[in-house]
């Protein structure tokens, strides 16, 4: 049944999660350069330069916002396009809330740590992202509507969001068991194979039906070729094939991990009607086999919280303005510029 399915959600950006829609805003072909090169660290650092990709060098010329004081120029903003490109009002607006909440986390880091790299370490760093391209790097980033100015700066920015990472993630305490716990019932969801069968019908009563014309003695697969309102399962006798629960619906997912290898299980509710289940296999990976992996998953997300709460103690303390003429900084929850009237 097609619609049991979940959405094919691996061509999503998995990390948006990690920081709110407000802290990024970068073209399509932005994304796909990103997707691209080989990322330095997975969790952090690709959501930091995706959330604040900005221009490689400072422009020079009119302010158009203040960070703390600091001007962001109008050059700044314009090196963000291609030399042939002309930016929208929406595109510009995106594009200096980048270069705003860089400026934030840049004086934030700089305060706080210290933080700063030479040009040395920069170009080691820009080198490993050019050589991560395939094919001739100037064409590539032409197609992509991407400057080397801008692909440098991702190098920066790599460099900063690892900093950053290393120093934030030092301030983790010990995972708990019950954490783990958490991440193992999700792993299990995702990693568990299970095989199994189902009777699809509309309503309570006709599932009860169901199990009992199967205790009965009829046959499980011919009542679902008869009855079963799946419309891919049923005339295969409700064969589901095998696979991970995670492809399915929550409620039935769980169902699947929790029925008796066997037996009939249900009815069970979802959005699609009743299901009378039938497990023929589950294969579960074990606690120990996965523990290490789980640890790792557990760090990272502790760490994405605490990046995110970071970033937000950041840009709620700056002092942003912005002229007018440009637009407005709508600041908590946004962190956006308003278009001006």
């Amino acid at each position: 049944m097609l619609a049991m399915t979940r959405p094919d959600r691996s061509r999503q950006i998995t990390f948006l999660l990690a920081v709110p829609a407000a802290y990024y805003s970068a073209s399509p072909a932005y994304y796909s350069t990103v997707r691209k090169v080989k990322p330095v660290r997975k969790l952090l650092v690709l959501v930091f330069i995706v959330a604040l990709v900005a221009s490689a060098c400072s422009g020079s010329g009119k302010a158009v916002a203040t960070v703390n004081g600091l001007p962001v120029t109008l050059g700044d903003v314009e090196d963000l396009a291609p030399p042939s490109d002309t930016m929208d009002t929406a595109t510009f607006g995106n594009n200096l809330r980048n270069l705003i909440v860089e400026q934030v986390v840049l004086q934030a880091a700089q305060q706080e740590w210290n933080l700063s790299f030479d040009t040395a370490t920069i170009d080691d760093q820009y080198n490993q992202l050019v050589s991560s391209i395939d094919g001739d790097v100037d064409q590539y980033l032409s197609d992509k509507g991407i400057t080397p100015g801008t692909l440098r700066h991702v190098a920066i920015q790599q460099l900063l969001g690892k900093a950053i990472d290393d120093r934030l993630s030092a301030q983790l305490g010990p995972i708990s068991d019950a954490d783990l716990q958490t991440a193992y019932e999700g792993a299990k969801q995702a990693q568990a194979n299970v095989c199994a069968h189902h009777i699809l019908v509309a309503t309570e009563e006709e599932a009860n039906a169901v199990i009992d014309r199967i205790n009965a003695g009829e046959s499980f697969e011919d009542i679902a070729a008869e009855l079963s309102i799946d419309t891919n399962s049923g005339p295969q006798g409700g064969d589901l094939g095998c696979g991970a629960p995670s492809k399915y619906v929550p409620t039935f997912a769980q169902a699947i991990l929790d029925a008796p290898v066997g037996e009939l299980y249900g009815p069970v509710q979802t959005e699609y009607g009743f299901h009378v289940i039938r497990v023929d296999s589950r294969e579960v990976p074990a606690f120990e086999d996965v523990k290490s992996q789980l640890e790792e998953q557990v760090k990272s997300q502790q760490g994405a919280t605490l990046f995110k709460d970071w970033i937000t103690s950041k840009l709620d303390a700056a002092t942003i303005e912005v002229d007018s003429k440009y637009g407005t900084w709508s600041g908590a929850p946004d962190y956006a510029i308003s278009p001006s009237a």
